[in-house]
């Protein structure tokens, strides 16, 4: 508990602390392109059959793709801005992932992140310990683990989307056919309570007097 405490400091600290924002926390001998090459597999859940993956959404996580390449192998062991925004765009993007299985109820994704954020985890103790070698092994099954499982996750909360949107579960669907169910209901009302006025006042019903009118031309050309 205590390392998990010390790397979670260690993160924010990377984040927030602007001399540690752009300070390499690693050694140039680092590069490998397992560790820093396998970031470009972020790119995994543009291709994803997820609603989520508009132009935007698509962006995000091309921009993780790229960012961690850099700040991985490219900038490894130099001092560059890379560094601190690469963590801002990680972290956001995971507790981003994590609110969206809480809300769609998936908690075995919930279970199943325990994989590749314990793999990042020892990463982390092991780059605290200066054990490169190991670093490099974890931090490559970091960037493996996370994506597939970010892919996956995206198609199946489609799913889910989807079977809820057939029952009518979601939110925004009911409350759409409500609202019109009810304007349609009151347009009706409103129909029935104007004929009604028009027969308690004298007024002449149009379709009668058009009937009338219409048999009087027509006794006119028979004269």
């Amino acid at each position: 508990m205590e390392r998990f405490c010390s790397v979670f400091m260690d993160q924010m600290r990377g984040m927030f602390i602007a001399e540690k924002f752009v300070r390499a926390a690693l050694p140039r001998e680092c590069q490998h392109w397992f560790s820093g090459l396998s970031g470009i597999l972020y790119i995994l859940p543009v291709f994803s059959n997820s609603r989520r993956m508009t132009p935007l959404g698509k962006s995000v996580w091309f921009a993780q793709a790229v960012l961690s390449c850099l700040a991985d192998f490219v900038f490894i062991g130099l001092s560059h801005p890379v560094h601190g925004i690469d963590r801002h765009f990680a972290t956001l993007n995971c507790l981003f992932l994590l609110a969206i299985g809480a809300k769609s109820g998936m908690s075995s994704y919930l279970v199943t992140s325990v994989v590749p954020l314990g793999v990042h985890l020892a990463a982390r103790i092991a780059q605290q310990d200066e054990n490169w070698h190991l670093w490099v092994f974890l931090h490559g099954w970091w960037h493996i683990t996370g994506p597939v499982l970010i892919y996956w996750f995206y198609n199946d909360e489609q799913i889910v989307y989807e079977n809820r949107l057939k029952r009518g579960g979601v939110g925004g669907s009911s409350a759409l056919t409500a609202r019109s169910i009810t304007t349609r209901s009151r347009s009706k009302v409103k129909k029935v309570e104007v004929a009604s006025l028009r027969a308690s006042s004298g007024f002449p019903n149009r379709s009668r007097t058009r009937a009338s009118s219409r048999k009087r031309r027509i006794a006119k050309n028979q004269i």
